[in-house]
């Protein structure tokens, strides 16, 4: 049989095996089995068992399980409410006000969160409700929140990013970096989409709120402590002579006048501290090169611990739950990731990941046309899959393409997560959209429409990850180097 009617009867097969509602992991297992058992010499079931191992004993691997649990430990606290407080005086100043809550808020709980899914429910479960309360229009506060939740995606930590890593054999650490910049250009993207909706449309929006007042006590002691703060970090400038006697004297007043001007502000930002101390904790530890991505999981569980029961959170039952979810999900994540491991095996023995190279090849596609048809392409599979299941069942057919053309694996790793966050708000299988719906009850194509600006902001944020790949190179190209 000739491998490319090989490899279209084995994707027929594959979506058909799928389409009756064959687990993944199993549907994957099965299709390469039998493409095994058609053209390869070596033995299936040996080669099977040895794949499946390989996947499975990664030490990196074990930053996954970490990383969930943290998160599961997260939404049961009462962080969101302490970030919608804490954020909403910063914010109600802008042009669009607090609908910015769901964007800045999804940017850092992504920091410490590397689902989509559950970023959004966690800043949802708050900001929905009080948007409502107030009067804010609904398809900007609810297509907002369906956008910036998939922050949670390329904001390290990031699920999709350790199972791409794993699938592609690529560092934690250097992906985790390298989505950093991405990450928060695209939240400024949604930011500005906001601000220039709310001056179109002011008509629509609740008449402002009278600015937060702190008692005048507690906005004093918060601009002393603010300055002492900055004061102590400027020591070290003013001593080594970084700047001449009259650059230290406006740095110092600037930062006087920052802290008196904002002292009520700051006043509701103490309760940011907790989720800034995780962040610093968690992601600063591998930016700092003082943890790998597996250790600074496991602080992070450690430090979710200490967190919820601080809040008064940690009860048995929440313990329970969130250790039952966090196995759900890993033992789901890990049996798929054997499936594909197998499969990936299958297909190097049959030959068909070389000769659709081969094929590819002859079109003569520049890398940016060889870009956008991926794009297309991932874009269609996101109406039918998840983001787990696109990397895993594409990566070994896809990888060959990416290197015969020239593309670095860690800017493309940071591509294809920015794709699969399309698939996460697009219909059928957006399950951001399944997330909101239980919120709020709305039909899912209605929030798909919804949160179709944001879909093509990030068709946007592709063109500049193209236009400008040291947004993604630089940073973990720059601290690696330092690390050495």
């Amino acid at each position: 049989m000739e491998v490319v009617s090989l490899a279209l009867l084995l994707i027929l097969l594959l979506f058909f095996v799928l389409s009756l509602g064959v687990w993944i992991a199993i549907a994957l297992g099965f299709v390469g089995f039998l493409a095994m058992i058609i053209m390869a010499p070596a033995p299936a079931g040996a080669t099977m068992a040895s794949a499946i191992w390989s996947s499975s004993i990664g030490w990196d691997l074990t930053a996954l399980p970490m990383f969930i649990l943290m998160g599961e430990i997260l939404f049961r606290t009462k962080l969101s409410e302490d970030m919608f407080e804490g954020l909403a005086p910063w914010l109600q100043r802008l042009p669009g006000r607090l609908v910015h809550t769901n964007v800045v808020g999804c940017t850092i709980f992504a920091a410490v969160s590397g689902s989509s899914a559950a970023t959004c429910a966690t800043i949802g479960r708050m900001s929905v409700p009080e948007l409502k309360k107030r009067g804010y229009p609904q398809p900007l506060a609810i297509g907002s929140l369906a956008g910036a939740g998939t922050l949670g995606l390329l904001i390290p930590p990031s699920l999709i990013m350790i199972v791409y890593a794993a699938a592609t054999d690529e560092s934690i650490a250097r992906l985790f970096i390298a989505g950093v910049i991405p990450g928060l250009v695209l939240a400024g993207l949604f930011m500005g989409y906001i601000v220039i909706w709310s001056l179109i449309n002011r008509d629509k929006f609740p008449p402002k709120e009278p600015p937060f007042r702190a008692p005048e006590n507690q906005a004093r002691l918060a601009f002393v402590l603010v300055l002492g703060f900055f004061a102590a970090i400027s020591i070290p400038v003013v001593m080594f002579d970084v700047l001449s006697w009259w650059q230290d004297a406006l740095m110092i007043a600037g930062f006087a006048a920052f802290a008196w001007f904002t002292r009520h502000q700051l006043v509701a930002s103490r309760r940011l501290i907790p989720v800034i101390l995780l962040i610093a904790g968690v992601i600063g530890s591998i930016y700092g090169g003082l943890a790998s991505a597996t250790e600074a999981a496991v602080s992070g569980v450690f430090l979710s611990l200490a967190l919820a029961a601080f809040q008064k959170t940690l009860t048995l039952p929440n313990l329970r739950d969130a250790l039952l979810g966090a196995a759900r999900t890993s033992c789901m994540i890990c049996f798929i990731l054997a499936g594909a491991a197998f499969l990936s095996v299958a297909m190097g023995f049959t030959g068909i990941p070389r000769a659709l190279a081969v094929w590819v090849g002859a079109f003569e596609l520049q890398p940016w046309q060889l870009i956008a048809a991926l794009t297309l392409f991932f874009v269609i599979l996101g109406c039918f899959l998840d983001g787990i299941s696109m990397i895993v069942l594409t990566t070994s057919v896809v990888m060959p393409l990416i290197d015969g053309a020239g593309i670095d694996r860690i800017w493309f790793g940071i591509f294809l997560v920015v794709v699969v966050e399309m698939a996460q708000i697009t219909p059928p299988v957006g399950f951001n959209l399944y997330v909101l719906q239980a919120m709020t009850g709305e039909n899912i194509f209605r929030l798909g429409l919804w949160a179709l600006p944001f879909f093509l902001l990030m068709v946007v944020m592709v063109v500049l990850l193209w236009v400008m790949p040291e947004m993604v190179l630089w940073l973990p190209r720059t601290m690696l180097d330092v690390a050495r």
